[in-house]
């Protein structure tokens, strides 16, 4: 790894924002906006045209991906009560997560993303959820672990992705196709 790598890295790592920094932005329809097209293009979608912000969520965005009309809601997956402890205390704390815990985290957050009779706007062919986190534990090859052999449920959302911030050994954001 190149020394300004390093440095840029380690610049990341300190500037950590209660617990968050690659994703994280006070502007929350920008941090939503940023994660989807990431993630999206890191999953190979194709994307055709824009992606634009909705204000009348849910859906969170809606693109044309591979000639579909999409909704696309985004989800920020983050432990909850050791990001509330690190506002609390000022000092910063990690969930060391285990199989179990995230893939049940990930089936609650799609669980609780998959409600039809919530979305505004559409007709839509796809109904796309994009989850997104930079948590310490959470690298590549841990959520490759986690999630081989795992089937994740949904009856509206036709698609779901999980994206991690970004991994210099592949010069991108790791995405993993949850749904299949």
């Amino acid at each position: 790894m190149a020394e300004d790598e390093i440095r840029k890295m380690m610049e990341s790592m300190n500037a950590r924002n209660s617990g968050r920094d690659f994703w994280y932005s006070k502007d929350k329809p920008l941090m939503e906006w940023g994660a989807v097209c990431e993630i999206l293009v890191a999953a190979g979608l194709k994307i055709e045209g824009d992606v634009t912000n909705r204000t009348d969520d849910p859906p969170d965005c809606e693109a044309v991906i591979d000639g579909e009309r999409c909704g696309i809601e985004a989800t920020e997956l983050v432990h909850q009560e050791a990001l509330e402890q690190t506002k609390h205390t000022g000092q910063e704390l990690h969930f060391a997560w285990d199989k179990e815990s995230f893939c049940r985290e990930l089936q609650a957050r799609i669980t609780r993303k998959d409600c039809a009779d919530k979305v505004k706007g559409g007709p839509y062919r796809r109904y796309i959820l994009v989850v997104f986190t930079d948590e310490l534990f959470l690298d590549r090859k841990t959520v490759e672990t986690f999630i081989a052999g795992v089937s994740f449920r949904a009856t509206f959302i036709t698609d779901a992705f999980l994206g991690l911030s970004y991994d210099p050994a592949i010069k991108q954001c790791p995405a993993f196709k949850l749904l299949t």
